[in-house]
């Protein structure tokens, strides 16, 4: 009786020592590694500004993604091949690169951004802000159409380690150059002076 009491403690530890060897082998093997250039990125950005407020052409890690703003236009009419959209305001354009930092295809999304299959769309507050000292703008996904984009940001992943270029319409009572605007990205603490 002694010797059976043994050998299912012996069988217990034995099969508790297998768990424990699986859950750790499972817990190890879903540890990513980490890319030597986004963290060398990561670096240099924070060392050049480290007040989270950025320059144009700045390079600027927010997560996963860099953005860097290239250019700011100022406009009153919205121009394709075949169609237009014109304003009594102003249209601010902003042009950025945009790098998936990542090791996988991705859609750049706000944090808060739910999508729902076989029922209406998606619901999300603005990826892109503008702010100047008293105003919020959003950026009007609507007006994509109208600009030279490499891509729509709304729908199309964006593959890891490239950069696409994107323009993404304000449209504000004041033109870039009449107010000290600036562009969050996701509801950032961080944020890009436009000129």
């Amino acid at each position: 009786m002694e010797k059976k009491r043994n050998d299912k403690t012996e069988m217990a530890w034995i099969i508790l020592i297998v768990v424990v060897i699986l859950v750790f082998g499972m817990i190890f093997s879903n540890i990513e590694t980490i890319d030597d250039s986004s963290t060398e990125t990561t670096k240099q950005t924070t060392s050049k500004s480290s007040n989270n407020l950025y320059e144009m052409n700045e390079k600027v890690n927010f997560g996963d993604w860099q953005i860097e703003v290239t250019d700011v236009k100022d406009t009153q009419v919205l121009k394709t091949e075949y169609d237009s959209k014109e304003t009594k305001n102003n249209y601010i354009v902003v042009t950025m690169e945009i790098k998936n930092l990542q090791n996988k295809p991705a859609m750049l999304l706000t944090s808060d951004t739910q999508v729902t299959l076989g029922s209406v769309g998606i619901y999300s507050r603005s990826l892109f802000e503008l702010h100047n000292n008293k105003d919020e703008y959003v950026a009007d996904y609507n007006l994509e159409g109208y600009l030279d984009n490499d891509i729509s940001i709304m729908f199309n992943e964006i593959n890891p380690k490239t950069t696409v270029q994107y323009k993404a319409v304000f449209e504000t009572n004041k033109k870039s150059t009449d107010a000290n605007y600036t562009l969050t990205i996701d509801g950032s603490e961080k944020a890009i002076k436009l000129y």
